[in-house]
């Protein structure tokens, strides 16, 4: 079972210290659109990060509702909308399917495949997807649209593991203490293999930090976004669940967003948000 949040004040203190660096520096630092080749970086520890794939594989199917009530998230903040509605690839259920298959399928190799191993499909992966974010960065800023900051990259790696780490044991995640040190150190790795800053990167520090950051991080963007919600919202959420029903059947849109939504009131504190969903109005 993972911990409950520590109560700790000095643990608090550098979190929220992280937090505002994140909210006013990340915001303020653009992703570059120079495309290097991903390496692993100094701090990768062989030992956690296998223990991090195979605590996916113990928990697969709880960790992959937690990553699409993620994605769903995500759907919420403007800046990610925005460009995602901007590449064309997810306007309807086909084109969003081969996106989102695609997503689920890297995924895997992440939690799969040995970053040291030959040939190596880890780094090969990798350098397909960040070669692709580096493409949508440079458009959608040269279009105006957006240019992707560093914030942005965080609140898409919280649609990865935040929820795991906010709420794994209402999913079911069930770890030990130093699997859950495994979880966030690979979740450090790809972030910085991604191109992210690790001052900027939710799963730099310890556990606590990381479980108490994510939170706070859904707290102060995620639960305000999901409130004010952007008229592109329900179609966008709507399409990409749709899309996946090749690969789950039983994904129902409106229930799926209802439990995510549910599923973000339960895992904040500071939940003082009135979310519409269709003609609910549902107070998080």
């Amino acid at each position: 079972m993972t911990k409950n949040l520590p109560s700790d004040a000095a643990v608090e203190d550098v979190v929220e210290k992280r937090l505002r660096i994140l909210l006013k520096e990340g915001a303020e630092t653009p992703m570059s659109f120079e495309w290097i080749k991903p390496e692993l970086p100094p701090f990768y520890d062989e030992k956690k990060f296998r223990l991090g794939q195979q605590t996916f594989y113990n928990n697969v199917f709880s960790m992959m509702i937690a990553k699409l009530c993620g994605l769903v998230s995500l759907l919420s903040i403007p800046t990610i909308l925005d460009v995602i509605m901007f590449t064309k690839q997810s306007g309807t259920p086909c084109l969003a399917y081969r996106r989102y298959a695609s997503t689920i399928l890297h995924t895997f190799v992440w939690h799969e495949k040995n970053p040291n191993e030959k040939p190596n499909k880890f780094l090969e992966s990798l350098k397909i997807v960040r070669r692709k974010h580096c493409v949508a960065f440079k458009r959608s800023t040269e279009a105006n649209v957006h240019r992707p900051t560093q914030l942005d990259m965080a609140l898409a790696q919280f649609g990865f593991v935040g929820f795991t780490m906010v709420n794994g044991d209402y999913l079911g995640v069930s770890t030990t203490d130093e699997e859950m040190e495994g979880v966030v150190h690979l979740w450090r790795v790809i972030g910085s293999m991604l191109g992210m800053d690790d001052k900027f990167n939710l799963c730099t520090g310890t556990v606590e930090e990381c479980r108490l950051l994510c939170r706070r991080v859904l707290e102060e963007v995620f639960l305000p976004s999901m409130a004010k919600k952007n008229k592109h919202l329900d179609e966008m959420g709507r399409v990409m669940l749709e899309s996946l029903w090749p690969i789950n059947f039983n994904i129902e849109p409106i229930a799926f967003t209802t439990f995510t939504y549910h599923l973000a009131s339960l895992s904040a504190i500071n939940n003082n948000h009135f979310i519409k969903i269709g003609n609910i109005l549902k107070y998080v």
